[in-house]
């Protein structure tokens, strides 16, 4: 069960010095530097969502992205390795009649580089769906698509080109971190225009077909 005073295990197992605030969000000690903080509420799921969420709470924060997060003593040494340490937190709250989840994307190269990387993630606290497909997107159809579950203290290998959604597996925060280079840039279309992954995972049905791809 979620403890949000359980912050010693929380630290213990990021490996940094995190604790849970009562919100639900992450508070840092002094000695973790934070790049930058991002959300993703309910109204920018929209376009990614079954039904429409647009009723409701569209202004509820659905998932805090905590980026570029270091020790501040490592801080230089991470960034020329040329890596970036994100966490990111994922409510519990159902979108819609969906298992709450990330907006979905891809990752372009780097642009010093004419390699494309895997994602390595880990699921520090709560339980994930980590979904991954290709897209074909002239015909809407997805050639390959793999789900499986991840709990804490769990890693996840997310090869390159393929896109990536994230869903709380669970009734509790959702807490993943993510290893990826410096420099590349998210792409979420044309997951945006097909309303998300070829498959869903929704609280009554469990995982059922996108109905916008054809196959």
């Amino acid at each position: 069960m979620f403890d949000p005073e359980d912050d010693v295990t929380l630290a213990e197992s990021a490996g940094i010095n995190i604790s849970w605030a009562p919100d639900q969000t992450l508070q840092f000690a002094e000695s973790i530097q934070v790049e930058e903080t991002q959300t993703r509420t309910v109204s920018d799921l929209a376009s990614v969502a079954l039904d429409s969420v647009e009723t409701g709470s569209p202004d509820r924060i659905q998932y805090w992205m905590y980026n570029g997060v270091a020790q501040r003593r490592d801080r230089d040494r991470i960034s020329a390795a040329g890596l970036r340490y994100n966490l990111t937190v994922l409510r519990p709250d159902a979108l819609g009649r969906e298992r709450s989840k990330t907006l979905g994307h891809r990752h372009n190269k780097p642009l010093s580089s004419t390699l494309d990387y895997p994602e390595v993630c880990e699921v520090i606290s709560g339980s994930a769906w980590f979904l991954f497909q290709m897209l074909d997107d002239a015909s809407r159809t997805a050639p390959f698509c793999a789900m499986l579950q991840a709990k804490a203290g769990e890693k996840v290998v997310i090869p390159p080109n393929l896109y990536h959604v994230v869903m709380n597996a669970g009734h509790d925060p959702l807490l993943f971190a993510s290893v990826v280079p410096v420099g590349i840039k998210r792409v979420y279309q044309p997951l945006t225009e097909l309303h998300g992954a070829a498959w869903l995972n929704t609280l009554e049905q469990g995982w059922i077909k996108n109905p916008r791809y054809r196959s």
